[in-house]
């Protein structure tokens, strides 16, 4: 039953339909599920997230700008008035008066103390209004930014699947793996008894039963790696998943792939690294742009618009405070322009220039190399595909031979030692298809990386 099961199981890596396993954990959902636990994922969303904040201000840059300012100062040490004191020009007699008078006979203030506390509020509204472009050009850069930022996203999100496919394959494989390989070693266990009987009765010769023991020294050996396997396997799974797991529904993978030139297609179309290469060549051009706009005598203008109010007393507070304040609306158009830099946005130009053609060849780079990646992507495919199907004949071959044998055996036709060993070739099969399976899997998580997601294309 043992051997049934593990048998059943390794075909359904590569062709049994998904409803055949409704109650294991299907590949999409453990991508979901490490999605959801993913950290570098999550970084790549929260840098999309700054992108996206980085063109709302860069939007921003195009309205006006208003800046307040309210402040209160106060003088220890003011400036006096100007005051005429009493008898400043002297006196005069008066003839109703035995006094001389005093000229002036009271203080003239003609400039009073200014008071040490003092107010102030202002409000500024700042509107450009041309700039040679490099308002317009921020703004595709940050655009370029958001298109860079999704494609490290998808890219992060395709690296995880990848990962999560192999994992997942590797505990496959691995559990299966494990119960082949017990079945072996319970049946070289038999064979290693049967030799050992076999020389007490003299039927036998020392060295028989020492290669039998050798056998079963071989697949205990690779029963340790086999179990090892799978527990880092499974390892890898739940540290990607964030949680435990069961049983798994096997990878559906697709028995026929799409033309081979609507992969390149959509390699093209969909590719992270070449979506990034692309925008980075956009937000190279608009360096490019703005070293152009930031040539000497190219004049940014922009509007202001300014209005202030001061005064000395307290509004609402004090008797005459209205007197005391007094109010200004300017409004001014200026230009700004760099003269001379000493050939530095030239140079700034330049490398700007060349960053760009930089881009644009690393573009065309990725992009023709595209169809070779994917060439031996399919060609790996393939070939896995071809071995999985001749592990399956051959394991076929194996339990049909078995079925024989154990007619001929029930016959008296072979002995008991050729109906084991004939047993003891389907597992062994069985192993190599497992493997087969495994390195299937590998393949298609490499070809998925690509072109995106093929689980589940055409039929089986």
């Amino acid at each position: 039953m043992r051997l049934a099961r593990a048998v059943a199981l390794a075909l359904g890596i590569l062709t049994a339909p998904r409803d055949g396993y409704a109650e294991g954990l299907t590949l999409d959902e453990a991508v979901a599920a490490a999605r959801e636990a993913s950290q570098s994922v999550e970084r790549a969303r929260l840098e999309i997230d700054a992108a996206v904040a980085g063109r709302r201000q860069a939007r921003a840059s195009f309205g006006p700008r208003v800046d307040a300012n309210v402040g209160a100062a106060y003088a220890t040490n003011p400036p006096e008035g100007i005051t005429i004191p009493t008898g400043a020009f002297g006196t005069v007699t008066d003839p109703t008066s035995t006094f001389p008078a005093r000229v002036p006979d009271r203080p003239i203030v003609l400039v009073p103390d200014p008071d040490p506390l003092g107010f102030s509020a202002s409000i500024a509204v700042e509107q450009p209004l041309f700039t040679w472009g490099k308002l317009a050009a921020a703004q595709d850069a940050a655009s370029a930014a958001i298109e860079a930022g999704m494609a490290r996203h998808d890219q992060s999100v395709r690296e995880l699947r990848r990962a999560v496919t192999l994992a997942y394959a590797g505990v496959a494989s691995g559990r299966e793996s494990a119960l082949l390989v017990e079945e072996i070693v319970a049946m070289l266990e038999s064979r290693a008894l049967d030799a050992a009987r076999r020389l007490d009765a003299g039927a036998a010769t020392r060295a028989d039963v020492l290669t039998e023991e050798s056998r079963l020294a071989t697949a205990r050996s690779q029963l340790v790696r086999a179990r090892q396997g799978a527990l880092t396997a499974e390892a890898s799974l739940r540290r990607l998943l964030g949680r435990e797991f069961g049983e798994l529904a096997g990878i559906e993978a697709p028995w026929r792939l799409p033309e081979e030139c609507d992969l390149v297609e959509a390699a093209r179309s969909t590719d992270p690294r070449l979506t990034e290469l692309r925008a980075t060549t956009r937000q190279a051009e608009v360096r490019l742009r703005v070293a152009s706009a930031s040539r000497p005598l190219l004049p940014d203008l922009g509007l202001r618009v300014q209005a202030e109010v001061r005064g000395q007393r307290v509004p609402f507070f004090e008797a005459n405070w209205v007197d005391a304040w007094e109010g200004n609306v300017t409004v001014s158009v200026g230009a700004s322009a760099l003269i001379y830099d000493g050939g530095r946005s030239r140079a700034d130009a330049g490398i700007a220039q060349s960053q760009y053609q930089q881009a644009l060849s690393a573009v065309t780079e990725y992009a023709d190399g595209l169809p070779l990646q994917v060439r031996r992507a399919v060609e790996r495919y393939l070939v896995a595909q071809a071995a999985g199907a001749e592990a399956e004949a051959r394991a076929a071959d194996a339990r049909e031979q078995e079925r024989v044998a154990q007619v001929a055996f029930d016959n008296e036709v072979i002995s008991r030692s050729e109906l084991t060993a004939a047993r003891l070739a389907v597992p062994e099969a069985r192993l190599a298809a497992v493997a087969a399976h495994l390195d299937l899997s590998l393949a298609l998580a490499d070809l998925e990386y690509l072109v995106g997601p093929l689980s589940g294309t055409s039929g089986h």
